[in-house]
């Protein structure tokens, strides 16, 4: 089951030993909480991976819901069920939202997203919102718009701060710390100088390997975090 939803085994069963829910309500919790292992790659996030693979994450999440397997909710088409809520956008009609939105890359969630905070506002008023964001981002067009970015590194996007600490083996508070210590006058001056004063390097079973080779090897946070850390030059 773990291999099927790219999931901990251990995770798994820690939470049924812990936890008062089924079996499906753990792996539900696990696909939206911790890192996903998926085709000789582990992602972050269940958006993350709906990125990569230019899918909505609402429908692999709904597909899982109803017992799918992860690959099986990943590359599923969109099914016509009959039912056609027609939208219109610059003079073309799609189908429903979805369509819509699967032409341009970008998720429905997220574009659902912004009509709770903007209730007045229409879909389609919502979409061309989140249009215009991902066209100034820059976003490539081979990935699904998925979230909203906070920063760009070196040609990736980063849904947050944390997001992007956690990927060098960071915390944001040490960022943030870092920062302030050395007065510095916005994050890129810290990063730049951090990424000189050392390299993050972790000792494990496999040798000395950096926060993201370290993921690659299924580590996860809680266990990189009792890692012996190798300064630079130690």
């Amino acid at each position: 089951m773990a291999e099927a939803f790219g999931i901990r085994e251990t995770s798994i069963t820690f939470r049924s030993y812990t936890r008062k829910a089924t079996l499906e309500e753990i792996v539900l919790e696990l696909l939206q909480k911790e890192s996903i292992y998926f085709e000789g790659n582990t992602y972050n996030t269940l958006t993350e991976l709906c990125a990569k693979y230019q899918v909505q994450p609402c429908n692999v999440f709904e597909r899982l819901k109803y017992g799918k397997t992860l690959e099986e909710a990943v590359y599923l088409p969109i099914r016509n069920n009959g039912k056609r809520y027609e939208v219109e956008y610059e003079g073309k009609v799609y189908q429903n939202a979805a369509f819509l939105c699967r032409e341009y890359h970008i998720s429905k969630s997220l574009v659902k997203g912004q009509q709770r905070y903007k209730p007045e506002y229409s879909f389609i008023k919502c979409f061309q919102m989140i249009k215009q964001l991902r066209d100034e981002c820059k976003w490539p067009d081979t990935e699904v718009f998925a979230f909203i970015p906070r920063l760009k590194v070196q040609g990736t996007f980063y849904k947050s701060l944390a997001d992007f600490a956690a990927v060098i083996g960071m915390t944001r508070g040490q960022i943030d710390a870092y920062k302030s210590r050395h007065h510095y006058k916005n994050m890129i001056e810290a990063l730049q100088a951090m990424q000189r004063d050392r390299i993050p390097a972790y000792k494990t079973e496999y040798g000395l390997l950096s926060y993201s080779e370290a993921r690659k090897r299924r580590y996860t946070y809680a266990q990189i975090e009792k890692l012996e850390y190798i300064p630079e030059n130690g």
